[in-house]
């Protein structure tokens, strides 16, 4: 069934994303990501590109267009926007995602 295939994908997608949050824990910490512009070149960089990995998997769950896969992910969305949106918002990152997703987040998830 496709529906388990996506969850399943999903699931193991997520996972290796908190493995990336483990292996560097501010990724996580929102102290750390609401100012990361102010940390270490290093740091930010790698920071910079687990927030791009973070937010094209919530893309990729919102262009499946599942209400079903919304209740499960919906979650995750609120999570990664709650840790990530500073970065989401700067426009050299905004422009890396399609105006109907900016839009369905800006509408449904507030700024942290």
């Amino acid at each position: 069934d496709k529906a388990d295939n996506s969850y399943e994908t999903f699931d193991n997608t997520y996972l290796e994303i908190l493995k990336t949050g483990l292996e560097y824990p501010f990724f996580r910490d929102s102290d750390f990501t609401k100012n990361y512009l102010s940390e270490e070149k290093e740091n930010r960089l790698r920071y910079e590109i687990y927030a791009f990995i973070c937010w094209n998997f919530c893309e990729t769950i919102y262009d499946q267009g599942d209400d079903e896969l919304m209740k499960t992910w919906g979650v995750v969305i609120h999570e990664e926007n709650r840790l990530h949106r500073n970065w989401f918002e700067k426009q050299e990152n905004s422009v890396k995602f399609k105006q109907e997703f900016l839009d369905y987040i800006r509408t449904n998830f507030p700024l942290v």
